[in-house]
């Protein structure tokens, strides 16, 4: 394996880490808002949150 193919195996797994963080950070988010009272996030938004929530938690 050659010098540049490591870099882009590291470049690669690094920018996987990366989006899981992000992926995560963004499950941590959209739960903390569906935590709210029902008064301060209402129902479309919540389940829209509840939707995108649910796809990330597939990934």
């Amino acid at each position: 394996m050659s010098e540049g193919d490591r870099r882009t195996i590291e470049q690669l797994s690094n920018e996987r880490n990366q989006m899981r963080w992000s992926v995560e950070a963004a499950k941590e988010t959209i739960s903390s808002v569906l935590a709210l009272p029902e008064q301060e996030v209402g129902p479309q938004a919540r389940a829209m949150l509840q939707t995108r929530l649910d796809a990330l938690e597939t990934l």
